[in-house]
Parts: structure tokens; sequence; C-alpha cells
């Protein structure tokens, strides 16, 4: 006799996704390619977690020493940079949350981040070029 948890438990095992590409699978990844990848992306985390935070923790604190020392008009300017040095840190370390990999597979996350880290440079390089603009 099949019980509801039965079918649970199967409903469950059929509508897994690879962890790395978020296809179907019936197991975590859906070839050789991916569990690959994924385990080499899991070493880089591993490798840089550190490099990463300590980046991520002296560009909040440039962040905050700008915000609370500059009183010229090169405020925007400093900003700007921030904001470049941030998207930066984000395209050479596109790391995202174990929840959002689960959600959208770890090749999405990884181009998601990017795309966000291009946009901060893009807005970090338009505010800049706006700032020089107006002192100059």
């Amino acid at each position: 006799m099949v019980s509801s948890l039965d079918i649970d438990c199967l409903n469950l095992v059929i509508e897994m996704k690879c962890k790395y590409c978020n296809n179907e699978s019936n197991f975590q990844y859906c070839d050789d390619v991916c569990k690959q990848e994924y385990e080499k992306f899991e070493s880089c985390c591993e490798k840089y977690k550190y490099l990463f935070l300590t980046l991520i923790v002296i560009e909040i604190l440039g962040f905050l020493l700008v915000t609370l020392l500059t009183t010229s008009g090169d405020f925007y300017l400093y900003i700007s940079v921030w904001i470049i040095a941030l998207g930066i840190t984000m395209y050479v370390f596109p790391f995202a949350t174990p929840e959002t990999i689960d959600m959208i597979g770890l090749k999405k996350c990884i181009k998601l981040v990017r795309a966000i880290s291009i946009g901060l440079c893009v807005a970090g390089i338009i505010i800049a070029v706006l700032c020089t603009a107006h002192l100059g």
C-alpha cells in the first residue's frame, strides 16, 4: 500500500533540478560537466571568501569615511569610485546567497551578479562623468 508520504517523496525526487544549470534532473546535477562546474565554483568560494569579505569591509569603511569626512564638492566623485570598486569586486567574485542559487541555479546566479556588477560600474562612470562636467 502506498501512503501519501511515499507519493510526496516520489514527487520530490521527480521535481529535482540541477544545482548548476537549474534544468530538470533526477539527481543533483544533470551531468558530470554541471557537477564539475559547481564543484569548481565551490572551491573558488572557499579559496577566496576571506579576500572577498576583506574587500567588502574595506569598501564599506571607505564609503563611511568618505561620507563622514568629505565636505567638498568631490563627494559624488568619491561615491562613484566606491560604486565602481563595488561593481568590480562583484564581477570578480560573483557570489550569491544559497537561497538564490537554490531558486535559479548557480549558472544564472553568476550571470545575474555579473549583470548587476556591470550596472554598478556603468552607474559609477556616469556619476563620475556628470560630477566632472559639473565641477569642471
